[in-house]
């Protein structure tokens, strides 16, 4: 794997957030290849975990410096990263997007519907395999299904801000 050489004269930042200096890895590594051969690793300079991906050496350094940057547009709720947001946005919707094959119970997550399967399991004697198999089949259902997107007027900076968005 390639990494940046620690002799390299990069310019340093001081975060407000941080109570040290950071290299700004970001701004002076090569693009990152699809080959997982030739890419760059991103480390984190206050923990050392390494990131393929700059969007996510980003959101990890949130970690770190306390920023909550991702907002819910519906409770004000502030979140470290999108995936948090966005796990926290099913909240809000009223569609329960996995269906029990078996009762038709829904629920908005996967680990939700698992659960239920296995009280099947327990109380109704139903084979784990069973439970298992239904269980892919929703999933698979699921992401099948391509929801309308609503239409929205508002502008942003890049596509990476439509898909969060």
């Amino acid at each position: 794997l390639l990494s940046l050489s620690l002799s390299l004269s990069l310019p340093l930042s001081v975060s407000p957030f941080l109570s040290h200096q950071t290299t700004m890895q970001e701004d002076y590594s090569p693009s990152l290849s699809s080959n997982p051969m030739q890419r760059t690793m991103l480390t984190c300079s206050v923990c050392g975990k390494q990131f393929t991906s700059h969007a996510n050496h980003r959101d990890h350094l949130n970690i770190h410096n306390g920023s909550r940057p991702f907002n819910c547009e519906v409770c004000g709720k502030q979140f470290k990263n999108s995936g948090s947001k966005s796990n926290h946005m099913r909240l809000h919707d009223p569609e329960k997007k996995f269906l029990c094959q078996i009762c038709l119970k829904s629920f908005r997550w996967t680990s939700s519907l698992k659960a239920h399967l296995d009280s099947h399991i327990r109380n109704n004697g139903l084979a784990p395999d069973v439970a298992h198999a239904i269980l892919k089949k929703e999933i698979a259902r699921h992401r099948k299904r391509q929801p309308a997107k609503p239409i929205c007027v508002q502008t942003a900076q890049s596509n990476a801000c439509v898909d969060n968005h």
